[in-house]
Parts: structure tokens; sequence; C-alpha cells
């Protein structure tokens, strides 16, 4: 994992812990809604926002709906440029 990747790879940690108001030490593709307390509609919306400003991107209501893991969030970040 290059330095850039594993940077972008924490921030994305640190969105979604402060995201989701849960301790998350270390992400899984396949966690989502289901495994990570603290992971509901209001919180989604308000991972979406922090996102782009960590990332300095502007996500589609589109990118937003299909977030529904943390594979589909690094897709979503690789859609745009960031090497994760």
């Amino acid at each position: 994992m290059t330095s850039e990747r594993a940077r972008n790879e924490q921030r994305l940690c640190e969105v979604m812990s402060t995201a989701f108001d849960a301790e998350i030490n270390g992400l899984r593709d396949t966690d989502s809604p289901e495994t990570i307390s603290g992971w509901d509609s209001l919180s989604h919306l308000s991972f979406a926002l922090a996102m782009e400003s960590a990332f300095a991107i502007r996500l589609t209501t589109l990118e937003i709906v299909e977030m529904k893991d943390v594979a589909a969030a690094k897709a979503v970040l690789r859609g745009r440029g960031v090497l994760i």
C-alpha cells in the first residue's frame, strides 16, 4: 500500500468514525449499516458531507445513495480520482 493510499484509508476511517460516532479501527470492505453502529440515514448524510470535505470532492445524489458499504464508498472515491 502506498503512503498516499494508506493516508486516504486512514482519512476515510476517521471520517466514518466521526460521522457514525463509532470507534472504527480499520475498515473491511463489507462493513455497512449492519456492522457499524450509528450508521443510519441521518449519519449517512453527515458521512457524505464529511467525505466531500475531507477529499475535496463533490458527490452526486446517486453516489450518495450507492454508498451502501465501505467497498462502495471506496469505489466512489476511486471514481473521483482518489487513490484508495
